[in-house]
């Protein structure tokens, strides 16, 4: 996928992700590619947190596609 489209798809997933409201996400800019950023700090927060955020992430990849 060319990065121009990428960067497209990547905020469109960012703004699902949010809209879903399971889970909340930010982003960065690396290397001039946009990217999804997720900052984990609460020392309570489990493997499950974690693995939720995949879940959320692949569920609205599927949403947009």
């Amino acid at each position: 996928m060319p990065k121009e489209e990428l960067n497209r798809f990547n905020l469109a997933l960012l703004k699902r992700v949010v809209a879903r409201g399971h889970v909340y996400l930010s982003n960065a800019s690396l290397r001039g590619k946009f990217s999804l950023r997720a900052c984990i700090v609460n020392h309570r927060t489990r493997d499950s947190d974690v693995d939720s955020v995949v879940t959320e992430v692949l569920a609205a990849a599927k949403e947009i596609r």
